[in-house]
């Protein structure tokens, strides 16, 4: 058994000067879950997907998704969120305060993201910051 407590991460992740910071929590071969903390401003990388069903619950802050027909769903702490696997989206911070995101999908670390744009797809995870 593993456990992890968001507000040590998210507490790190302010004190890093870091845009946005990705906490690998916990995971096997067939399933992990992570941390994303988003500053004021930052986000994913842009529109992308993966290969398997996830789910994100906002346990900080408020922000929206974006679409791939640009509509936005606003999501805050509290809400979760499911993207069907191959359903491309973008996470946005647009709020004051830090956003962050747990998630988890169905396949072990290093599992496939997909860019709708085809220079995005030369990076690994862009530019977050790992801690």
């Amino acid at each position: 058994m593993e456990t992890a407590n968001f507000a040590d991460k998210i507490d790190a992740a302010i004190k890093s000067g870091k845009q946005k910071v990705y906490f690998d929590l916990m995971g096997t071969d067939k399933f992990r879950c992570w941390l994303n903390v988003y500053m004021p401003g930052s986000g994913t990388d842009g529109l992308h997907y993966h290969n398997t069903d996830e789910t994100f619950a906002v346990v900080a802050g408020k922000g929206e998704i974006v679409h791939r027909d640009g509509s936005r769903t606003a999501i805050e702490k509290g809400m979760v969120v499911l993207i069907p696997a191959k359903s491309y989206y973008d996470i946005k911070n647009n709020s004051d305060g830090v956003l962050a995101v747990l998630g988890n999908r169905g396949e072990g670390f290093g599992g496939a993201t997909v860019y709708l744009d085809p220079e995005l797809n030369n990076k690994k995870r862009g530019n977050a910051a790992r801690i």
